[in-house]
């Protein structure tokens, strides 16, 4: 099974912050058989929540 995911903070998308988060559920994910295909990450606008 393929996998995206999506994470939120814009404080990602400045570069303020690491997203540590991504490579522990890819890697936890991957242990247990389902590929991460693509890691999205969108800024605290809701409505670019919503569209993602």
């Amino acid at each position: 099974m393929f996998v995206e995911l999506v994470t939120t903070g814009s404080e990602l998308l400045l570069g303020e912050i690491t997203n540590y988060n991504s490579a522990y559920l890819s890697r936890k994910l991957n242990e247990i058989g389902y590929s991460v295909i693509y890691h999205t990450t969108v800024g605290d606008n809701p409505r670019r929540m919503e569209e993602a």
